[in-house]
C-alpha cells in the first residue's frame, strides 16, 4: 500500500488508554512514544497550575489572573475539540 502524497503524516489509530499498561509493559515503541507526547502536552499545563497557585499564595494578584486565564484558555480548548 503506497502512503498518500496529499497528507504530511501518515498516523494510524490512538492506542486506547485502557490498553497503554500493558503495551508499556511490552515495550511496544508506540505506547512509549504517546506516553511521550502526552507528558509533552500536560507539562505546560502543569507549569500554569503551579505558577498560578504560587502567584495567589504569594499575594501577586495579577500574575496569579494571567496564568489561570492561560490555563482556562487551554482548558476550554482541549474541551472543545474533544466534543468534535
Amino acid at each position: 500500500m503506497l502512503a498518500d502524497s496529499s497528507v504530511p503524516l501518515q498516523v494510524g489509530p490512538p492506542m486506547p488508554w485502557a490498553a497503554l499498561a500493558g503495551q508499556l509493559a511490552e515495550f511496544n515503541p508506540y505506547a512509549v512514544i504517546q506516553v511521550g507526547l502526552v507528558v509533552l502536552l500536560v507539562t505546560p499545563v502543569v507549569r500554569l497550575g503551579v505558577g498560578a497557585l504560587s502567584s495567589l499564595l504569594k499575594g501577586e494578584l495579577g500574575y496569579a489572573l494571567v496564568s489561570f486565564a492561560a490555563l482556562g484558555l487551554i482548558l476550554v480548548s482541549v474541551f472543545l475539540v474533544q466534543r468534535r
